[in-house]
This record gives structure tokens, sequence and C-alpha cells, in this order.
């Protein structure tokens, strides 16, 4: 109990540094105090938002679901298919339903236990009209019906106290993948907010801290090590100060040129392959960009001529999917779009030679760049287009005028965790979050169409379709590919071969060496 008042008294502390300055420290002292008790003090570049699985999130919030609450399946490093809380599943005959059954004895934070009931408790609210990421469940018959408000209910029968069954309208491979997504986690409503059966439970969240402790409860396969973790939120240009005060053990999911220069004496570096996409999204209900050709004729100016050089950490970009990613093409040289000179543009739409017209582009004020930003503007002036670039400090800012299309486009990180890249298009499916605003389905069809498909090869040249259409359709104009770093003190044992798979997942495996980096 003592320990438990001197963390919340230690929080409350933090958090009045932290409200009103982003990136505020904390003190040497809780530093300390933390580091002996064995929690891990790592930093995000992005604010860890809602930690709801049904809405719309950040990646770096999906990451760490998976702390906290535990889906039915989950896939290893090397992409294959494993139980979590399901100890089996069957298919029947007809190969229209699957059976799960999951384990006895796992338990919620709160001691409870999990039983079928809360599996379809969970899923029917991620198919639900509140539900923002139900195209996750896609190939559960009636998820995406019920989420649109028809009346249709999701095909999710409770057998048992411990069996469920599904009827699909996917292959069963895809189905059982979807199962395995951070969203599909299932959770429990407490009085203080939703609690999981993962590893960890959540002590306090404000917009810039969150403190996880181990969950007493936990019964998984994974080998918790560690009392807890402290998650920052501290921007690139301060990520270096924060190593050099030794106030963070981890620094996760950074652009790498943020990191800047490393004290290998005290840091291990661990990088990624180039799995990030900058993207340029126009919205295209929006005058110019609601017309296709000068979409077109824009986007092949800068996607032809784009010059990454000049970014620290970027890669020229070979079209939207990263090499390596499911549906890109290995040492694929790429392909020039076809250029159209202004006359034509102009002959067509003469009101723009005439008046030219001004749009706003909208992006992070973290992932500021004035050489793509004068590269953009430049490019766009040869068709009288006239680019200012207003940066928000934050989602909370840009999330919304997103969601609402009150924007003329915006650019954006696209990460790609996997070499599925099924979660990405899906921002650009009409009927999900639809980041380009386009009207047609022809993305939903695709995607409709890649679930139904059994091989991952079939897939993945479904997912070479969608982003030869996007780009072709001047929608996305990819600017360049990077990678995430990620720093580790060595004073933190039990990093393992994997750790970039899923490396918030593999916080729970790491300790600190017994004092090493006390401050």
């Amino acid at each position: 109990m003592k320990k438990k008042l001197r963390y919340d008294l230690l929080l409350n502390s933090i958090f009045a540094l932290c409200i009103g300055k982003a990136n505020a420290m904390i003190s040497n002292h809780q530093v300390q105090l933390w580091k002996k008790d064995n929690y891990i003090i790592s930093s995000s570049p992005i604010k860890i938002d809602t930690l709801d699985p049904i809405k719309s999130i950040n990646a770096h919030s999906k990451f760490t679901l998976p702390l906290i609450f535990e889906t039915l399946i989950t896939t290893n490093s090397q992409q294959e298919l494993q139980p979590a809380l399901a100890e089996s599943w069957s298919l029947s005959a007809d190969g229209k339903s699957i059976t799960i059954t999951i384990k006895q004895n796992h338990r919620f934070s709160d001691n409870s236990e999990v039983t079928a009931q809360d599996v379809a408790n969970s899923l029917f609210r991620l198919c639900s009209v509140n539900s923002q990421e139900y195209g996750q469940l896609r190939g559960l018959v009636g998820c995406e019906e019920s989420a649109l408000g028809l009346p249709v209910k999701p095909q999710i029968f409770v057998t048992g106290k411990f069996t469920i069954r599904f009827t699909i309208e996917s292959s069963p491979t895809t189905f059982l993948y979807q199962l395995a997504s951070p969203n599909t986690a299932i959770i429990k409503s407490a009085q203080h907010g939703l609690i999981g059966s993962g590893p960890y439970l959540v002590r306090k969240k404000r917009s810039n801290v969150l403190l996880l402790d181990k969950n007493p409860f936990y019964v998984g396969t994974i080998q918790v090590k560690n009392n807890g973790i402290v998650m920052l939120y501290v921007i690139g240009p301060d990520v270096s100060k924060a190593l050099a005060e030794n106030k963070i053990d981890s620094a996760l999911m950074y652009e790498r040129q943020s990191l800047g220069e490393l004290n290998t004496n005290k840091y291990n570096l661990i990088t990624t392959a180039p799995n990030i996409t900058e993207l340029l999204v126009f919205n295209t209900q929006r005058y110019p960009f609601n017309k296709i050709e000068i979409r077109k004729a824009l986007a092949a100016e800068i996607y032809n001529n784009f010059n990454c050089s000049c970014i620290p950490g970027a890669h020229k970009a070979y079209g939207i999917l990263p090499n390596g990613v499911a549906g890109s093409l290995t040492n694929m040289m790429p392909e020039s779009l076809p250029n159209v000179a202004p006359s034509k543009i102009f002959k067509k739409f003469p009101a723009l030679e005439r008046d030219g017209v001004v749009v706003t582009i909208h992006q992070l004020s973290d992932l500021k760049n004035s050489c793509e930003s004068e590269q953009i503007k430049q490019a766009a002036k040869k068709y009288n287009i006239h680019v200012n670039f207003t940066y928000h400090k934050d989602y909370s800012e840009l999330a919304p005028l997103r969601a609402t299309h009150n924007l003329d486009g915006f650019i954006e990180l696209y990460v790609f965790k996997n070499r599925e890249a099924y979660n990405i298009f899906e921002y650009f499916a009409k009927n999900r979050n639809n980041h380009a605003n386009i009207n047609k389905n022809e993305i939903d069809k695709m995607l409709k169409e890649a679930t139904s498909v059994p091989s991952s090869h079939g897939r993945f040249q479904i997912y070479r379709k969608i982003a030869q259409y996007m780009q072709g359709q001047g929608m996305v104009i990819p600017l360049f590919y990077t990678e995430h770093g990620n720093l580790m003190s060595k004073c933190l044992t039990g990093i393992s071969s994997d750790f970039n798979f899923n490396l918030f997942l593999e916080l729970p495996k790491i300790s600190r060496l017994k004092y090493c980096g006390h401050v």
C-alpha cells in the first residue's frame, strides 16, 4: 500500500510538469526510484492515446494494446499463427464457421475469469456503430453491416462457458489472422475504464505519461521480468537530451535521424528495414484535387522529381509499398508517372490558369521539413496552385480535420508493421477512415477480395493492384521511405533477436542489471 501511495504521489507531480509542457522531463530522484524498483522507462515520439481497441489510434498506441489486453490468437516473428487466449480452433466441414475453445483460468486484472461471453462482448463491441476499427474483422459475417448501422447481427455464438463459434465469409486463414489484430483484444468494462488480461494493468494515464504496473493475475506465456513500464512522450528533438541525462532506458519507434549522435558506451541502436512511407494525401472531393487530371499531373511532377537526399534518413520511394512489404517487388526500379505539361491542364481548366488557387497542406509539427515542403510548393506553382502548410502539435488537432475532410490535403507517415499491407490500405477504403475522401468503393472491393484469397501470394498481388490504383488515380504521392530507430540502454538485459517484430511486446521480457544506470 505504501509503495502504491508513493507512486501515486510521484505521478501527480509528473503530471503537473507534463500538462503544461509536452516534453517536460521528470526529476532524477523519481527516475532513481523507478529504476531501483525495476521499472523500465521508455519514451515515444507520439502520444499514447485512447487505448480503446475499437478506436482509430496511432501506431504507437496500437503497439501498446497487447501489453494490457490479450487477443484470441497472435502471430510470431515468422507471421505464423499462435494461440493466445485460444487453446484450440476447429473448422466446420463446409468451411463456413470456426469454433474456438479458450483457455481456462485466464484472468482479467481484477481477478475475474475470462469466458467466452467476454470474447463475444468484446467482438460485438468491435462490430458496433461506435467502432472505428470494425474493418479488422471483415471476415466475420454481419460485422461490417452492424457497424454501418444496418439491422444485421454479427454471427457470433457462445456455445459453452469456454467455447465460441463464428460464421465467416472470408477464408479461414484470413479470419484467424484478423483475430490476431490488436484491435480484436478481449476487454472488460470496469468502473475506472477498460481492463484486460495482458501482462500489465494501467495505473495512471495522462496525455504525456503512461504508467503500467505488472498484472498480478497474468497467466499468459510471456515471462514478465520487470515490475512495470513508464512510457513518456518525448519528441524527437528532445530525445537526445533525455538520453544524455540518463532519464530514459529506451527510445522506441523514432525516425532514425531524430536520434542524433549516439553514446555507444551506454546505448545499443536497433534499426528496422525501411518500413514507413511518407505520403502526401489529397482530398479528392475538394477543388482543385477533385479534378483527376490535376491530381495526376501534380502527382507526376512531385513523384518523378522529388529529391529526398536533403531529408536525413530518407530513402527513395519506389511507390506506396516499401521493399519487403506484401505487394512490393524486390529490386524494382520506381516507375515514372506520365508527365503532363501545365499548358495541357490550363487548356482544360482555364480558370486555374486565370485565377489560380490556394490550398493548405496539414502536417504534424514534429514532421516539419522545409526541404520537403519547398519541393511540393515549387511543383504545385507550375500549375498555378499555391500551397501553404499548417502544422499541428499533435493528433488532437489534426485527426478531427482528417475525419471530417475539412482540409485540402495532409502529409502522414504510414507504418507497415509487417508484410500484410491490409491495415494501411484500410485507411483509404470508402467505408472506413477514407483518408483521401474518395467517392468510389474500388478499394473496398479489392480489400474484400483479398480477405477471400487463401494464399499470401494471391493477397500480395491484390495489394499491389490497390497501390497502383491509388497512385495512378493521384490520390496519394509517395514522398520517401524511412525506418524506425530504437535505442536500448546497455543496463537492460533480455533483449531478443525478434525485438523489432513487436518491440513494445518485448518490453515485458526485459529487466535491469542490478546497480546499473541508477542516477
